[in-house]
């Protein structure tokens, strides 16, 4: 069985990656970033049919949206803040205005809500689907190839009734076997939970795996299951937020599904080589541009 940071020393050791100073943030050389291009712009050609609206996600996000979606209360050991003019310690840390904190963003989409929230305040639509990219950081220092702390995302979100949702949900398990097939990975789609804390974590977790509010796409890395991508079924959470409701007046429902581009990267190297997941991603990218 391979050490679970096999194929990320591998990579560091041969120069595609190479290493910033702290754990699971990485450099990434050309053609480990060649690799994740191609990978995105398959995943990219497998998206559902329809109409999407398209948004490149900034790497930071208002304190008090993390708040507000309460994710500072059920993940806070993954939140990690910024703190303008304090980091060098030439700031007024006593003074400073909580209303300005701002957090690295966990997910792209927890920019989403808040504009479609603006935007339902301005009586214009907000049912419809969302393609976003951008990228993530989490606070989970590992040597693990598959636990980065900064990384991409490629991601669809779906808002509307609860069946247009569903139907997105379900669209895209069945979406995940045919780019398994396509990258040549052995995919298991399992149901799963998020890592909450605090008092209510074991409940959350529990109601998560009964529902089936979240699945997961694992594929092996380093002979461990590794998730290169997630359903979340969200259901009224962010729409109860930031008041989200579809033509008729009841209340939106949400879910999305997101893809970790250099996981995927990872789990393509460990099975084909760098040499091999490049030529099938990118054989895969030429037939999508055809």
């Amino acid at each position: 069985m391979k050490a679970t940071g096999a194929t990320l020393a591998m990579l560091l050791d041969r120069g595609e990656l190479h290493p910033s100073g702290s754990p699971g943030i990485y450099v990434q050389g050309a053609r480990f970033m060649q690799l994740v291009a191609a990978i995105d712009a398959v995943i990219m050609e497998a998206e559902p049919p329809g109409a999407f609206e398209d948004f490149a996600t900034p790497p930071q996000m208002p304190g008090a949206t993390a708040t507000a979606h309460k994710y500072d209360m059920h993940f806070p050991e993954l939140l990690a803040g910024v703190a303008p003019q304090t980091a060098c310690g030439c700031g007024d840390k006593d003074h400073a205005d909580p209303r300005e904190a701002l957090v690295l963003v966990p997910a792209v989409c927890h920019l989403l809500y808040p504009l479609l929230g603006r935007r339902a305040a301005k009586g214009r639509g907000v049912v419809g689907l969302y393609a976003m990219k951008g990228s993530v950081f989490r606070a989970e220092p590992s040597q693990q190839s598959k636990r980065w702390q900064s990384f991409s995302v490629r991601e669809w979100v779906c808002v509307g009734h609860e069946e247009s949702v569903e139907t997105f949900a379900e669209a895209w398990c069945r979406r995940w076997t045919g780019l398994c097939d396509r990258f040549g990975l052995d995919g298991q789609i399992d149901v799963a939970s998020d890592p909450f804390t605090g008092p209510t974590a074991r409940i959350m977790r529990s109601r998560q795996r009964q529902t089936g509010e979240k699945l997961e796409l694992n594929c092996p890395l380093d002979g461990l299951d590794c998730a290169i991508s997630s359903i979340n079924r969200h259901g009224p959470h962010f729409s109860d937020v930031w008041d989200l409701r579809a033509p008729d007046g009841r209340r939106a429902v949400s879910a999305c599904v997101a893809f970790g581009l250099e996981r995927t990267a990872l789990a393509m190297i460990d099975r084909h080589g760098l040499e091999g997941a490049l030529t099938l991603a990118e054989r895969d990218m030429e037939g999508a541009a055809r």
